[in-house]
C-alpha cells in the first residue's frame, strides 16, 4: 500500500522501531534532547526516506536482505560516516543486500534513502539496460556523472516536499507508480553508470561485526580491554584503530553508552521506586553508584530520576 507523511522522533526507541532496517541500534555520542524529522514516502516497490537530525550518534544498521538501499548525504557540506569511510554530498553508498555497518552522522546532518525490491529493480534494470541489475556482493561508493547524481537528488527532494506538503496525494495507486517509475529512471543510471563505482571496503570491518555480536547479550560484556581483545582476536593498536574510525570513541566508551541506553530504555519502559534504581545500575554492571549518575548525566542531560519521573513507555 502507497502512502506517505513526514514523523518527529524525540526518542531513540521510537528512532529504532520505525526506521525501516532489519536491526538497528542507535547510541548518542553528545547529551541534549534528541530531534530527528523523517519524512518518508511508500510507492508500490520502493521507499524513499528524508532525515535531518540534530545530535552527533553511532547507528549500527542490518538491512534486510530482499531490498537494495541507496544512501546519502544533502546538501553541500554535508556527510555521513559509513565504517569510519565519510562520504561526502555527491557520493552514494549503493549498500549490499542484507549488509551490517555502522553509520555516524555529525551533530546536525540531513541525509536520504532509497530503497527497492531487489526483484522489481532486477526486472526494472532488465527494460532499461538490456540485461537484469543484479545487487552488488559488497556495498559500492558511487561517483555518478554530475549531471545523473543532481537529478536522482533532486527528483528525491521532489519527493520529500510532496509528502510533507500532499501526502495524502501518494496514496493514490496510479500517481504512486507514476512517481515510482520517474524515480527509478533516476536511480538506475546511477546505478549502472561503472567508471564512477568503487567497493566501499575498509580495515576492520570483520572484527567490528565481531565486536557488535559480543557485546549484543549483557551477559557477554567483557569486564575489562583485555578481555575483549582476546574475544576478539585483535591487537590493542588495531582495536583503538577501528574504534576510532567506526565510532569515533573508544571501546570502553562505546560499551558504557550501549549499556546506559539499554539501562534508560527499561526505565523508561517500566519505571522504578526511587530506591530500585541502584539495583537496576548494579543489574547493568555499575557498582559505583555516583559514577554512574556523572555517567548517566553525561550521556542524557537529566539524571535517573529525571528520567523516572518521564511518562511510561509501555511496548517502546
Amino acid at each position: 500500500m502507497s502512502g506517505a507523511g513526514a514523523i518527529r522522533l524525540e526518542d531513540l526507541d521510537d528512532c529504532e522501531a520505525w526506521l525501516p532496517a532489519g536491526e538497528i541500534k542507535f547510541v548518542f555520542t553528545e547529551p541534549g534532547p534528541f530531534d530527528a524529522r523523517v519524512t518518508w514516502a511508500k510507492l508500490p516497490n520502493a521507499l524513499i526516506l528524508d532525515v535531518t537530525e540534530d545530535l552527533a550518534r553511532i547507528a549500527y544498521l542490518a538491512l534486510p536482505p530482499d531490498s537494495v538501499f541507496v544512501s546519502f548525504a544533502k546538501g553541500r557540506g554535508k556527510e555521513i560516516i559509513w565504517n569510519g569511510r565519510h562520504i561526502p554530498f555527491g557520493q552514494f553508498l549503493y549498500h549490499a543486500p542484507g549488509e551490517r555497518f555502522h553509520q555516524r552522522v555529525p551533530a546536525v546532518s540531513h541525509w536520504g534513502v532509497v530503497a527497492v525490491a531487489s526483484e522489481f529493480l532486477a526486472s526494472f534494470g532488465s527494460a532499461f539496460a538490456g540485461e537484469g541489475l543484479v545487487p552488488p556482493r559488497t556495498t559500492q561508493v558511487l561517483r555518478p556523472d554530475l549531471k545523473l547524481s543532481t537529478h536522482l537528488l533532486r527528483f528525491h527532494s521532489r519527493i520529500a516536499r510532496l509528502s510533507k506538503t500532499r501526502p495524502a496525494s501518494l496514496g493514490s495507486h496510479e500517481l504512486a507508480r507514476s512517481i515510482e517509475h520517474e524515480l527509478l529512471l533516476a536511480l538506475v543510471p546511477c546505478l549502472v553508470d561503472v567508471s564512477g563505482q568503487s567497493p566501499a571496503t575498509v580495515p576492520g570491518q570483520a572484527v567490528m561485526r565481531r565486536f557488535e555480536d559480543l557485546i549484543s547479550d549483557p551477559q557477554n560484556w567483557p569486564v575489562s580491554m583485555s578481555e575483549l581483545q582476546a574475544k576478539l582476536r585483535v591487537s590493542t593498536e588495531d582495536l583503538r584503530s577501528y574504534c576510532s574510525g567506526f565510532l569515533g570513541v573508544s571501546a570502553g566508551r562505546y560499551i558504557l553508552l550501549r549499556r546506559l541506553r539499554l539501562l534508560r530504555k527499561r526505565l523508561l519502559q517500566t519505571g522504578s521506586a526511587p530506591g530500585d534504581i541502584s539495583e537496576l545500575a548494579k543489574e547493568f554492571g555499575f557498582a559505583d553508584l555516583a559514577r554512574f549518575s556523572e555517567d548517566y548525566y553525561d550521556a542524557f542531560g537529566e539524571s535517573p530520576v529525571e528520567s523516572q519521573m518521564r511518562p511510561r513507555r509501555f511496548g517502546a
